[in-house]
């Protein structure tokens, strides 16, 4: 018996698809004029899911939505945001732990956390470690991986159709 499933829907930028309101738009903006201002690095799709995730968490949990605890990072970077894109058919960015660190940085240089917020040093270190990020809170990359065909060894002349030594990078 054959079956078949429906096909999937490709998954859309945050941008194109969240409206945020006003305030968050401006948010937004100031954050991305500051990254730009200090050479930090901001994917504009990965902070319009961190602006609405937090929004939406801190509506849920009625709590300050300016307040930030290493609890919030763990629950943005592997829960909420996770189910929050699953669920508007978002793509997730990658660079949601780099984003994050950077906004994080933002609100701490606008003197923008509330009451019973973390130091940022402990939410700094807490996004580093949970994102796998550098110490100065940027992605890690990755030497190239190689992948060989089954039963090939990589760099072997047999792994490549022509012949040569070629390897096919995995990016």
């Amino acid at each position: 018996m054959r079956t078949t499933t429906s096909p999937r829907l490709p998954l859309r930028p945050a941008r194109a698809t969240i409206r945020l309101d006003a305030p968050l738009r401006r948010d937004r903006r100031a954050a991305a004029a500051w990254a730009l201002a200090h050479g930090r690095p901001l994917d504009l799709d990965a902070l319009t899911v961190l602006l609405a995730v937090v929004e939406e968490s801190a509506r849920i949990e009625q709590r300050p939505a300016d307040r930030w605890t290493p609890n919030t990072v763990l629950n943005l970077l592997f829960g909420a945001a996770v189910e929050w894109c699953r669920r508007q058919s978002v793509e997730l960015p990658a660079s949601m732990g780099e984003s994050l660190y950077t906004y994080l940085r933002f609100l701490h240089d606008r003197q923008r956390f509330g009451d019973g917020s973390a130091p940022i040093t402990e939410l700094c270190t807490t996004t580093i470690e949970l994102a796998g990020l550098t110490g100065d809170g940027r992605i890690r990359h990755r030497s190239p991986t190689f992948r060989t065909t089954p039963g090939t060894l990589a760099g072997s002349r047999a792994a490549h159709p022509g012949g040569s030594n070629l390897r096919q990078l995995r990016i």
